[in-house]
């Protein structure tokens, strides 16, 4: 059973990191895309190390991350961003973490963790609200 879950877990974090692609491609939202992938109910499982692992397999999907953060239009929110020798993660508009990397993969493992953190918990109760507006 545990060969099992990690292998699934597995194909959930290659198909977590892939989610610049598929929104665009699909044209649905981060929390569609989320829903579908089962994040909110695998959270706990999804670690960032797990992340960064992945991302070391395929470091292509970094830049997608970097496109998907300079796109980001709202007030606040999580953001990568790459300067001279080392990767910044933080947080706008208050940009008081500062978090610096050397590694692009730590990097981009540690935004994605915040970023998809951040959407769970403001859209947490979503689906009760949507069955209680459909009624």
């Amino acid at each position: 059973w545990s060969l099992l879950k990690n292998n699934y877990m597995k194909d959930v974090i290659l198909k977590l990191i892939t989610m610049p692609i598929e929104i665009n491609k699909r044209n649905i939202s981060v929390y569609e895309f989320l829903k579908e992938l089962q994040y909110f109910k695998l959270y706990n499982d999804i670690k960032e190390d797990d992340i960064r692992n992945e991302l070391e397999q395929y470091p292509d999907y970094i830049k997608y991350w970097m496109i998907y953060s300079e796109d980001k239009r709202s007030s606040s929110g999580w953001y990568l961003l790459k300067t001279n020798n080392t990767y910044i993660v933080d947080y706008f508009p208050n940009e008081n973490q500062n978090l610096e990397f050397v590694n692009p993969e730590a990097a981009c493992a540690n935004f994605i963790k915040k970023e998809i953190e951040d959407i769970r918990i403001a859209t947490d109760g979503m689906e009760d609200f949507f069955k209680i507006i459909k009624k």
